[in-house]
């Protein structure tokens, strides 16, 4: 405390106090769909050397089943 804050963190604060999280929320849910279609093209993820397999964990199913 008593120290200035550097550009960057209060630039980031300032983002924070005016972002409303409903409406991030919001946005997010409307372009979940595209994401998926993106997931499904499958061709943008690496794939494993061992396996044949995207190396990252994600899963768009358990992404939506745990809803």
């Amino acid at each position: 405390r008593g120290h200035p804050l550097p550009p960057a963190v209060r630039a980031l604060a300032a983002l924070r106090d005016r972002t409303d999280p409903f409406v991030l929320a919001d946005a997010l849910d409307r372009k979940l769909p595209q994401v998926a279609r993106l997931h499904d093209g499958a061709a943008v993820a690496p794939l494993s050397p061992q396996r044949g397999q995207p190396t990252h964990p994600f899963s768009l199913e358990k992404c939506y089943a745990s809803r």
